[in-house]
């Protein structure tokens, strides 16, 4: 074990001991209190209890056993602790400093959000709520609420939505996606209800707002970065049954005028037939961006800050919680460009990111410690292609012809 591994095993017993906040933010936070060690200690429980319990739904061609962090030849609990380090000392300094100016509660709910520990969320954020049934009825009740008095703002998509489909915009299933995004804090679910369709809109007009989007509202453009698997929503799950969006950046298309609104469409689509899964709506989306391959024709480009604030819009109109990002790297020859997308990226997603640099087998095992199966990176395109074919059967779609 090297010194570093011990460094973080260290790190890792005195968080379970409940005698410390992690380092690195520690020392400029409040006072500790019985109370900080308590949440302190919801916050990693999870992680022991998924470790113990829970199995990665792995690549059918991988050795399950490659993905278990027992079969690691680290142990169990060094595992944890490079895995703390990973989610509680960030190594890039503007997420660092994020985190450190926090509220106490919000930096408690994003280590639970990235440990995958939802279920002590509501002791760390005012406003929000556990899901049960008392929960849900009641929120809807107050979600139905607030859409009416919405619909005499003005001319919004949302208005526009209802006048040509009822039926589909006071669905109890569609407005409990918005609803679980936001943890039953009714007043964000009505405020990214307003902004999906506004969205929705945006990116594919105004006649299909009530209703589902279907691959026959995409163009050709739009179908080619679907194909691409630039990105993915993959079958795969972490440690925490969270479903895995990839993105690969080596497979992305150019990002000129056309393409960066195909892009953010392809992505509408296979997010939000994602969203249509229960479990995806309750525990939400891990991203993993693999920047570890094709440095030359990405990372030399200018960053396209355009298309960054594009995609951002896009990803906060989706009814869906985005509880952690991890970025793999080989070196700091991509830090430009991830300087640049930190900058634009909306702190709320920025104290979620992580930055994983080192070769493919540290960037494997740094993910395999976090809860994300190591295959991720070596997936291919072949489930997705799988994906692309099940989506035209069920919607009786045909291949175009190129």
């Amino acid at each position: 074990m090297t010194s570093q591994d011990q460094m973080q095993l260290d790190t890792a017993n005195i968080i379970v001991d409940g005698n410390h906040h992690p380092p690195s933010t520690a020392s400029t936070h409040e006072e500790d209190d019985d109370h900080d060690h308590r949440e302190e200690r919801h916050v990693v429980d999870a992680f022991h209890h998924h470790e113990d319990n829970t199995e990665y739904e792995d690549d059918e061609d991988d050795d399950e056993e490659d993905d278990d962090a027992s079969s690691s030849p680290y142990s169990s609990q060094a595992t944890f602790g490079h895995a703390c380090g990973i989610w509680f000392n960030p190594t890039v300094d503007v997420i660092s400093n994020d985190l450190r100016d926090l509220p106490k509660g919000r930096r408690e709910l994003v280590w639970s959000d990235m440990i995958g520990n939802d279920s002590n969320a509501v002791h760390f954020e005012r406003g929000i709520r556990t899901e049960s049934p008392e929960t849900v009825e009641n929120s809807l009740k107050d979600l139905d609420r607030d859409l009416k008095s919405m619909f005499s703002f003005g001319d919004t998509a949302l208005r526009r939505a209802r006048i040509q489909c009822p039926e589909y915009i006071d669905n109890r299933d569609f407005r409990l996606r918005f609803l679980r995004a936001e943890r039953f804090h009714v007043k964000n679910a009505a405020s990214r209800m307003l902004q999906h369709f506004e969205e929705k809109k945006f990116l594919f007009g105004e006649h299909c707002l009530g209703r589902d989007i279907l691959l026959s509202d995409l163009n050709d453009d739009d179908i080619e970065c679907l194909e691409s698997g630039g990105h993915q929503v993959t079958p795969v799950l972490d440690r925490h049954g969270r479903t895995i969006e990839l993105c690969n950046f080596h497979l992305l298309k150019e990002t000129n005028v056309a393409s960066k609104l195909s892009d953010n469409r392809a992505r509408w689509y296979s997010l939000m037939t994602a969203c249509q899964d229960e479990s995806v709506q309750q525990n939400g989306i891990v991203r993993v961006i693999d920047a570890l391959h094709d440095f030359t024709a990405r990372a030399g480009k200018k960053f396209d800050a355009e298309y960054f604030k594009l995609s951002m819009k896009m990803y906060h109109a989706i009814p869906v919680k985005f509880v952690a990002t991890y970025v793999v790297a080989e070196d700091d020859r991509w830090k430009p460009v991830l300087d640049q997308k930190l900058r634009f990226m909306p702190t709320e997603w920025r104290v979620r990111t992580r930055i994983l640099k080192g070769s493919y087998e540290e960037c494997q095992y740094d993910l395999m410690c976090v809860g994300v199966p190591k295959s991720i990176l070596t997936m291919g395109l072949q489930r997705h292609k799988q994906w692309m074919e099940t989506r035209r059967q069920s919607e009786g779609v045909k291949r175009r012809r190129v």
